[in-house]
């Protein structure tokens, strides 16, 4: 009785501590986990206690406008300071919140009232968006979270009454069937890659696997890589090409964002190495993907972004006209990048390229004086004169206009040498 009559306002109280608005708010995790179990609170709450179908309607309606898209903003909270991943206790309290909401949707939904279940969101069902909110968290790099986002989601299609509102939902109650060896594993990778295949859900998937086989070379980004060739070996080339092109998006979306961007271009590493990523592609992606990759090293300032992003354009020179040449150039470019580090980096991948020319490749560049200058110049410790009358001959060696801005990128190399 208490509840009833201020739902919205108790519920805009709850999300203004819930969300991140600020930087000065977003060590506030305790206060935001708080808020996050409010609404779980709230939501059993008012599930419980609700007596007429003009309740269950005012309940459905904050369901779907307020409680459920705000809980797939906090979904997406990973906040850290030095105690790590604080967001993952967001996320977690999320991921529960997820399943009382839902449930509390399918009770309204077994009754029978004359309730209309609305979602403002179009064609996608908001039950369809939380469940691939879950199914990236089912692969994200945690255990601790992974297993939580597995439970949820497998309570979840296990209840039953909004299966006519999440998509495919019969081929996800296969994958998340019930099974003690599955619940025992250290990892779902190999349980849950084959949600691959479904299309609606193959982009969240990629998100989650993205970040855990793009990780350091641990033991779950060893076993995410595994699993995620296993599964393109048997979805044949145009599972490749799609996964490709969704990897391809999610460098689209976040640049500058190396939390993301460096995984993820890890994991389209992976693919050039380990699923023949050069044979199977098309002209479009790989033009598409040079161009992504080379955006996200404008202006950057990380160091480790700059040397995976020259990674993937190593891969790329290996491609045919005129994805080689333009991705030639561009790690050419980088030799006078201003962190030593990443000049090395790029000295080292384009040895060797050069190395690797065929015949024919060695009789339309000067590949001698090349390979001399690349083994021969000192890239990281040089200093800038040397560094940029090198590159200027590397040019030349491969028929090559430099930049034209390229005075004044030296200047940065001069001043940052030193430091």
């Amino acid at each position: 009785n208490i509840l009833w009559p201020c739902t919205e306002k108790i519920f805009n109280c709850l999300k203004s501590k819930a969300l991140v608005f600020e930087e000065e708010n977003a060590c506030e995790v305790e206060a935001r986990v708080a808020a996050v179990r409010g609404m779980t609170f709230m939501c059993s709450t008012l599930s419980a206690s609700k007596r007429a179908e003009e309740q269950s309607q005012v309940f459905a309606d904050l369901l779907y406008g307020d409680i459920l898209p705000c809980l797939l903003e906090t979904i997406n909270d990973y906040t850290i300071d030095n105690r790590g991943d604080i967001g993952s206790w967001v996320r977690q309290a999320s991921m529960e919140a997820m399943e009382i909401s839902l449930f509390a949707l399918g009770t309204i939904a077994g009754e029978g009232e004359d309730v209309k279940l609305s979602s403002p969101q179009g064609k996608e069902t908001i039950e369809t968006n939380i469940i691939c909110a879950l199914i990236k968290q089912s692969l994200e790099k945690i255990d601790r979270i992974r297993h939580a986002a597995f439970m949820h989601t497998q309570k979840i299609l296990a209840s039953g009454n909004l299966d006519s509102r999440i998509a495919d939902c019969a081929k996800l109650k296969k994958i998340y069937q019930q099974s003690p060896n599955d619940c025992g594993k250290a990892n779902l990778f190999d349980t849950l890659v084959s949600i691959l295949r479904l299309e609606k859900y193959r982009n969240s998937a990629i998100q989650g696997l993205a970040l855990s086989a793009g990780g350091l070379g641990d033991s779950v980004s060893q076993t995410a890589v595994k699993s995620l060739v296993n599964a393109l070996e048997e979805g044949g080339k145009d599972m490749l090409i799609s996964v490709s092109w969704d990897l391809h998006s999610i460098l689209a979306k976040n640049v500058g964002t190396s939390r993301v961007v460096i995984p993820v271009m890890r994991t389209v590493d992976f693919l050039f190495s380990k699923a023949d990523l050069l044979n199977a592609g098309e002209e479009k992606f790989f033009e598409s993907l040079l161009s992504q990759t080379w955006a996200n090293t404008r202006n950057c300032r990380d160091i480790v972004l700059l040397q995976v992003a020259l990674s993937v354009i190593a891969n790329l020179t290996y491609a045919s006209e005129p994805i080689f040449t333009a991705s030639l150039y561009k790690l050419i470019a980088s030799l006078t990048n201003r962190y030593p580090k990443v000049r090395r980096c790029a000295a080292e991948h384009l040895y060797m390229r050069i190395i690797s020319f065929e015949e024919d490749e060695e009789e339309k560049f000067d590949v001698d004086r090349a390979t001399e200058l690349v083994s021969e110049i000192s890239w990281d410790t040089g200093s800038a004169p040397v560094i940029k009358g090198a590159r200027l001959d590397l040019f030349a060696c491969f028929g090559m206009e430099p930049p034209k801005k390229i005075e004044s990128s030296k200047v940065k190399v001069a001043k940052t040498d030193n430091a």
